[in-house]
């Protein structure tokens, strides 16, 4: 009976399958994840998408990595000796605030 019943859900999850942004994925629940997340991660390793559901909702896409999120930064190794006093400050003027010039930065506004 276990069998089968396996057999029944690995059919549905065949079914469940859809198409997203060209990338075939897979809904799956919080709980496989949870139990089975070994299995998952090295599927999303080798190119697979899964959507995450809680109650039946879907509430998050896991994707592999397709770029370096740091490609681009460098890192600058501070100067020896260097103290934090020494930072000249950079007058600016605007009315903008500290928290407007942060969300400008990030996109939000």
């Amino acid at each position: 009976m276990r069998q089968a019943a396996k057999a029944d859900r690995d059919a549905l999850n065949v079914l469940r399958r859809a198409t997203v942004s060209g990338m075939s994925s897979e809904t799956i629940s919080h709980r496989d994840l949870r139990n089975d997340s070994g299995r998952i991660l090295r599927e999303v390793q080798a190119g697979a998408v899964y959507v995450i559901t809680n109650n039946g909702q879907p509430v998050a896409e896991i994707r592999p990595i397709t770029a370096d999120p740091f490609a681009g930064f460098t890192v600058r190794r501070a100067k020896p000796g260097a103290r934090f006093r020494d930072i000249v400050p950079v007058e600016v003027d605007t009315d903008e605030t500290a928290l407007e010039a942060l969300l400008a930065l990030r996109g939000d506004r």
